[in-house]
């Protein structure tokens, strides 16, 4: 186990580095990663002038937009749609290719007869006879007579074994030479073995022996031309022979010759294959020349729409008929207006101010809601980063011109979402369907399922505390874009095979889509330095090594720190502030107290307490380093630095009253200055870190309760929110007084359930015996 943890953690450092690589130039601190003003500008013009150029590249062409709007069995709404010039309808991709397919069919391969191969073959045979009777007859020993005939078959490269030869030596030669007929006089047997041999080979290169098995014709055709002398002539391709059926009609013809004699059969058979060659080319050129002709001939329209022709009426049903002569009017368009650059230039204008408003309406949300977004390089970056992928992926779907539906909308809802709030992903959301739909030529359907998919995949992971979310994420996004298909199948009057099918895309994105998010978010946390609230949920793991030594260190301040989590995260979730975070950040707040736990009050055993041998100012200084240390240890740990900031601020610029208080006493009411007994902050930046100081205190004040009863601890947390307040401490959060309400009940609440009295239970008989006993 300990092995396999190292691997883990030795896989995560490396994709850090990897990805710190990539995007960054190693770990820096918040303040040395900050922005001048003038870059911030430079990066968001950068940002917003690549973002709607790349937009606009990705738009598809004209000849294919209007054919994004209407489907075959759609009703046609709009005005009437009359032809403006006589355009040709053109063949649908498919019926083309079928007519290229029949052209190149059409073509019979071209073969080239050569005569003088024929002449060579059959010359060859004939002296290969020849010397084979001179051979055969000739007299001398068995041993003699089987070298000259081994020799001339190598001559001539014919394959005979020894078995074979010695067919030779067995059986006497024929008694005439040459051009016996068969069964003649007493010679059948050898004289019919030459005899067939020349009858084969001379019948099968008199009819033509291809060079080409038929199977592997380029065309396929069932005729071929063949030119013969300069002569053409159209054939059957079955008339002639190739390579391998060649030799199965000599193989054949030569069995039925030779009857029952197998060992005639097959030296027969290996002397004709010999001669039996090829003596008809395939003119591959010439044939691939005729083809591209025949293709080139095939005519792209098949029809034509002339001018002032009604192409569809007004709440007509749309057939594909209406389909194909809409795109052949688009491209028809293109065509026309494609000669002339300024046309294209306004095209493109047109494309860009479209993702200029889209991109724009969250552009303006976010300068009045989530200025922070806006004005930060990072995580602007981020968001456009999280746009385009989706509009690349957009893009690619109308290049294979697959379905609307596999477009991952709901992974740029997740991944929003997750890494900023809902809010800012849902105006992202609706920007990125605007501009969805005019990459699909305009089509409602698209931006009507992108804002509900991708606010139903918003609601999903709204709250990531758990790890099911990918689940959940799955069944509400799967189930959103199942009820978009069949309310926009519905409206259109699609048939159910079309329903089926889109239902099918849009359960494979709903399954796909969390799967990608979660990835996605591990990559970009990374390379951002963006902390989600799936970092936070790691982090709250009580067997964290940093919180179990922590619990054995400084039980005390482990477990404080366990009770201002839970009072901070209770007010958090009353005023709509992350309860994760804080809690997370309540957790680790007070690990510098690490170091020297024993001069903490919550860890002191037995009464004793080192600091009473300091001096104030230098127990001043011992509270002061446990802030500084906690930063660095968190530093040390790779906490993230929202984490960072609650330590360093959870005290801000307070002032440790009892030793400043102590140490005005010893210094005989002479004045101390208290900038040595103030915490050097920054004071709390965000509601959290706010809420983390207010937790913080109320729970140490709470302890010295005596009597806790409702009434004083109502005092309690209403004295130390004043006086946080009063003292400026959180001038510089965003809480409002109506938060402090809110969050002083939220406290109240919490610790009337730890201070909450129980009843005693009654003793048995006994036991009052037992203790009267004792007593006495």
């Amino acid at each position: 186990m300990a092995d396999g943890a190292t691997s883990r953690s030795g896989a995560k450092d490396y994709l850090q580095a990897l990805v710190s690589r990539l995007f960054r130039r190693g770990r820096t601190n918040r303040k040395q990663k900050e922005w001048s003003p003038q870059t911030i500008t430079w990066v968001q013009a950068g940002v917003a002038a690549a973002m709607v150029v790349c937009v606009a590249l990705m738009f598809p062409g004209a000849d294919s937009v209007d054919t994004f709007n209407l489907r075959e069995g759609d009703v046609y709404i709009g005005d009437q749609i009359i032809a403006p010039f006589t355009f040709a309808i053109n063949k649908s991709p498919q019926e083309y290719a079928a007519d290229v397919e029949a052209a190149k069919r059409r073509v019979p391969p071209v073969f080239v007869r050569r005569a003088d191969v024929t002449n060579q073959q059959l010359s060859a045979l004939e002296s290969f006879l020849e010397q084979l009777y001179d051979v055969w007859s000739a007299p001398g020993s068995a041993v003699q007579k089987s070298d000259s005939l081994s020799g001339l078959f190598r001559r001539f490269n014919i394959v005979m074994t020894d078995n074979d030869i010695s067919f030779f030596l067995e059986r006497k030669p024929p008694l005439r030479r040459t051009r016996l007929p068969l069964k003649a006089n007493g010679e059948v047997g050898t004289a019919r073995l030459l005899s067939m041999v020349r009858e084969v080979v001379t019948e099968a290169l008199k009819v033509g022996v291809l060079d080409t098995e038929k199977d592997r014709l380029p065309t396929g055709a069932e005729k071929i031309s063949v030119v013969s002398d300069g002569v053409e002539t159209i054939e059957q391709l079955a008339y002639y022979r190739g390579p391998r059926e060649a030799q199965n009609f000599a193989l054949e013809k030569i069995r039925q010759q030779a009857a029952d004699d197998a060992q005639m059969t097959k030296v027969a058979f290996q002397i004709a294959i010999r001669f039996l060659q090829p003596n008809v080319f395939l003119d591959a050129a010439e044939t691939q020349a005729r083809v591209a002709a025949e293709v080139a001939s095939v005519p792209r329209a098949k029809g034509m729409v002339l001018q002032g022709e009604r192409i569809i009426d007004s709440h007509e049903k749309v057939t594909a008929h209406h389909v194909e002569v809409l795109a052949s009017l688009a491209e028809a368009r293109a065509e026309q207006g494609s000669h002339t650059l300024v046309t294209l230039a306004l095209r493109f204008l047109g494309r860009m101010l479209l993702a200029a408003v889209a991109l724009g309406v969250v552009a303006l949300f976010l300068y009045r809601e989530r200025r922070s977004l806006l004005f930060d390089p990072r995580q602007l970056l981020l968001l456009a980063l999280v746009v385009l992928l989706v509009v690349a992926v957009a893009y690619g779907v109308n290049r294979l011109s697959l379905s609307s539906n596999l477009i991952p909308v709901a992974v740029a809802a997740m991944l929003l979402t997750i890494f900023f709030d809902a809010r800012a992903a849902f105006i992202s959301i609706v920007g990125l369907g605007l501009i969805l739909g005019g990459m699909r030529g305009n089509d409602f359907a698209v931006v009507a399922t992108a804002v509900v998919v991708g606010s139903v995949a918003i609601f999903s992971v709204t709250k990531v505390q758990k790890r099911n979310w990918v689940v959940r994420s799955m069944l509400m996004t799967s189930l959103a874009y199942a009820v978009c298909i069949t309310v926009l199948g519905l409206l259109r009057d699609a048939p159910f095979s079309a329903l089926v099918k889109e239902w099918a895309y849009g359960l494979t994105n709903g399954i796909v889509s969390p799967l990608m998010a979660y990835g996605l978010v591990v990559v970009l946390e990374l390379a951002f330095e963006i902390t989600t609230d799936m970092t936070y949920l790691e982090l709250s793991d009580l067997n964290n090594p940093l919180l179990r030594e922590l619990a054995l260190v400084a039980p005390g301040t482990y477990h404080h720190s366990i009770m201002v989590g839970n009072l901070a995260e209770a007010a958090a979730e009353v005023i709509g502030a992350n309860g994760l975070l804080v809690r997370v950040g309540a957790y680790y707040h007070d690990i510098g107290k690490m170091e020297k736990p024993d001069y903490f009050v919550e860890n002191q055993r037995g009464g004793r307490n080192p600091q009473d041998r300091l001096s104030p100012t230098m127990s001043a200084l011992v509270l002061l380093n446990h802030v500084r240390r906690g930063v660095e240890m968190a530093k040390e740990h790779g906490l993230p630095v929202e984490i960072r900031d609650c330590i360093e601020q959870h005290h801000g610029t307070s002032v440790m009253a009892y030793f400043y208080e102590k140490a005005k006493g010893q210094n005989g009411g002479n004045a101390v200055r208290e900038d040595e007994f103030r915490y050097p902050g920054p004071k709390p930046q965000t509601k959290e870190t706010a809420l983390l100081m207010l937790a913080d205190a109320v729970e140490a004040a709470s302890r010295s309760l005596r009597d806790p009863s409702v009434s004083r601890l109502r005092a309690l947390v209403s004295q130390i929110i004043d006086d946080r307040f009063r003292a400026g401490e959180l001038d510089e959060s965003p809480l409002t007084l109506r938060d402090l309400n809110k969050v002083g009940e939220a406290f109240l609440k919490i610790l009337i359930g730890r201070y909450h009295h129980r009843v005693e239970y009654p003793k048995s008989e006994g036991q009052d015996a037992a203790s009267q006993e004792a007593r006495r």
